[in-house]
């Protein structure tokens, strides 16, 4: 075999008589070494077959095997060993590319519900394969997009086999019905910035920390701990809040756009690897149209719509990912504010580069309208007879 040899040691009486005999033969040497009373030789496969042929007592004992033979070797010795690492680093590397956990991050189990079921649709769910950084983030786009009415904002983000969705519900301006008697409530925790009191009894200040639930403009009207009149309480409160944004920028980031033009092929996946046939874009988009899967092994056989796209490719410095991270996390702030809302400020908590990302943590102050109702059962007299009796008690 070409660049394999052995190294020979010569067990006899006296090996350097046999080498004289070996000199006179179609036996070609590559290196001989004297130790001692002991001569080793190096020999290639090809001479070492003849020199196995010579009928003589010496002995020929294989020290030591090099290049191809030497792989060969080890490869047979200890075939039962590597086959066994083979499958465990398949096994690893399959387990981590499966999802084993999703977790949607909202109040509301109706958002909860539509979520999952949008992210099933894109195979975001126990034991499928994750996706890809880019394949993600266009998830979370498209599934933000198609349900504008119910979620603001959304972000998808991997930690290890499980996938973190947080989803901001979109606020729905009701026309709010003129009520018998109301109070307006803190809608979140925070500190009062602004009490817009048009009609009702402002019973907080600016400054105080409220409470969800809180009432800071009340529908009572009292003298001293009397009610004389219930109203429906009108005005609205902003009180600065505070949230948390992750953001997770690639410092190659990859901008693509479709030329139009597309083709079906055959194309067969194994983990996140896929082969297809017929297939001569560079970059493209698949839509499978007919799919054939295995519940058990991560393969699949499918009836594709490839679509070409063409990529253009960045690759930012430290200090530009993490502007572009910034700007990215101020975006999913202001999608969530609307009129005479605003950020007060900001502050990077954590700021950890990975391989191939820079991963930022945002903490931030936001002046935000927290105005809710709550409605006041009951009449006066009943009110106040209530009030006496908690007075006393």
């Amino acid at each position: 075999m070409k660049y394999s040899y052995y190294r020979i040691k010569i067990i006899g009486k006296d090996p350097k008589t046999l080498l004289k005999r070996i000199f006179k033969l179609p036996i070609y040497l590559l290196n001989i070494t004297y130790l001692n009373n002991d001569v080793y030789i190096d020999i290639d496969e090809e001479n070492y077959e003849r020199l196995k042929q010579l009928k003589t007592s010496y002995k020929f004992e294989i020290i030591r095997r090099y290049g191809l033979r030497n792989l060969f070797f080890l490869i047979r010795k200890y075939w039962l060993f590597l086959i066994s690492i083979g499958i465990s680093l398949l096994t690893i590397f399959a387990l981590s590319h499966v999802i084993f956990d999703v977790e949607v991050i909202n109040d509301s189990d109706e958002i909860k519900e539509l979520v999952y079921s949008e992210l099933q649709k894109h195979k975001i769910a126990k034991y499928n394969l994750v996706v890809s950084f880019d394949q993600q983030e266009k998830i979370a786009k498209e599934i933000t997009y198609n349900n504008k009415d119910k979620i603001e904002w959304m972000e998808l983000k991997r930690e290890g086999t499980k996938y973190v969705v947080n989803v901001e519900q979109r606020k729905i301006e009701e026309q709010k019905k003129p009520t018998k008697n109301r109070n307006i409530v803190a809608s979140k925790t925070g500190i009062l910035l602004k009490i817009d009191a048009q009609t009702g009894e402002v019973v907080k200040k600016i400054n105080d920390y409220v409470k969800k639930g809180d009432t800071v403009i009340s529908g009572m009207i009292k003298n001293k701990d009397t009610v004389k009149k219930l109203v429906s309480a009108e005005g609205k409160i902003y009180a600065e809040v505070w949230y948390t944004v992750n953001v997770s920028m690639p410092l190659k980031y990859k901008e693509e756009y479709k030329t139009g033009k597309e083709k079906t092929i055959l194309k067969f996946s194994f983990l996140n690897k896929n082969i297809g046939i017929f297939n001569n874009y560079k970059e493209y988009e698949d839509i499978d149209q007919y799919k054939i899967s295995s519940k058990l092994l991560p393969i699949s056989i499918s009836i594709t719509k490839r679509k070409e796209v063409k990529v253009t490719s960045h690759d930012f410095s430290k200090e530009e990912a993490l502007e572009y991270a910034l700007k990215k996390a101020d975006e999913k702030i202001e999608k969530k504010l609307g009129e005479g809302e605003y950020i007060i400020s900001k502050k990077v908590l954590k700021n950890k580069q990975n391989n191939s990302t820079i991963d930022i943590e945002v903490f931030y102050k936001v002046c935000e309208d927290i105005t809710d109702y709550q409605s006041i059962e009951g009449n006066i007299d009943e009110i106040n007879e209530r009030l006496e009796e908690e007075e006393v008690s």
